[in-house]
């Protein structure tokens, strides 16, 4: 069994030409910060051809990415993991999505360094992944907000300095996030 939650989106920013609705799913065994994750992974790291939890179809890689780009020869160019993701698995990815950049995104920064320190123990590859980590206080906001249908007016997403403004549900929120690397 699954929950969805519907995100009507409207984009005030020109380059970022988001759809007018997508839908997030989230399994039983996920809480509601991996919906959260999803949702802003999308938003900030968006691309063209951007898909969620899209099967690939793809023997060589038996995984279902959280958010995807695929090129024009079916490979993964961009492949992100949202919510609990273990060594082994981001290992894999490394070789498997051996052309495409590898992100992670985390709604808490102390979850981002408790994986980073998990993958030199294990000794994945590094220079290889991404990590994206949300803004702690804006994410159990817009948790408190969140309901089965939302609206979001999306303002501006950057990196240099890395900040999002958007309106969630009519409240206005301006964050910081934190990229870095692995």
């Amino acid at each position: 069994m699954v929950i969805k939650y519907v995100f009507n989106l409207r984009s005030e920013e020109r380059q970022r030409e988001l759809p007018t609705k997508i839908i997030v799913v989230q399994s039983l065994d996920e809480d509601e910060r991996v919906v959260l994750q999803r949702l802003f992974g999308y938003l900030i790291l968006f691309r063209e051809r951007i898909q969620m939890q899209t099967a690939l179809h793809d023997d060589y890689i038996p995984f279902v990415p959280d958010l995807v780009q695929l090129d024009y020869q079916m490979e993964p160019a961009f492949w992100a993991e949202c919510g609990e993701c273990d060594t082994k698995k981001l290992n894999k990815l490394a070789v498997k999505v051996h052309n495409g950049e590898v992100w992670i995104v985390r709604s808490l920064r102390a979850e981002t360094e408790d994986l980073k320190r998990r993958m030199k123990k294990d000794g994945l590859r590094q220079n290889r992944y991404r990590f994206l980590s949300l803004d702690e206080e804006m994410t159990e906001e817009v948790l408190r907000e969140l309901q089965p249908r939302n609206d979001v007016t999306w303002y501006l997403g950057r990196f240099d300095p890395p900040i999002i403004q958007f309106e969630f549900n009519g409240i206005w929120f301006e964050s910081e996030f934190e990229v870095s690397e692995f």
